[in-house]
């Protein structure tokens, strides 16, 4: 993974961006929400270009890390214009997306964001809410 930084320290809201809209939604949405927990943003764009390099030119490889370096500056100046004083983060991942949320998990304590794609947004719910509605 290609870092811009430090990454993301325990607590902290990570977003997963590309060039959607949701993931421009999302991205403002994760730094309100690190802001109102005072915690820092790790954003990250994941493309799987380490499994394609069998059946992709280096160029195109290349192409791929430009264009995603270029969406995690946009998305950074579309933050840091609404949440100016906001400890930001970027990374470019070779890894696929899911993985390489995983791989940044925020802890127990922190907050994963992504966009949706289609009509319907997308719920996770906690274990821990699972358990306890299982209790009541």
């Amino acid at each position: 993974m290609e870092s811009t930084s430090s990454g993301s320290e325990p607590g902290s809201v990570i977003v997963g961006v590309d060039g959607s809209e949701s993931a421009r939604d999302a991205a403002l949405w994760a730094a309100s929400e690190a802001t109102r927990r005072e915690r820092g943003l790790h954003m990250l764009y994941a493309a799987e270009m380490d499994g394609q390099k069998l059946y992709t030119s280096a160029e195109s490889i290349e192409q791929v890390r430009t264009a995603g370096r270029a969406l995690l500056d946009e998305k950074f100046a579309a933050v840091l214009e609404q949440h100016p004083g906001l400890d930001v983060s970027t990374e470019l991942s070779r890894s696929a997306p899911a993985p390489s949320l995983l791989h940044r998990s925020a802890g127990p304590h922190g907050t994963i964001a992504v966009g949706s794609r289609g009509p319907c947004p997308v719920q996770l719910i906690p274990r821990r809410a699972r358990e306890q509605e299982g209790a009541s």
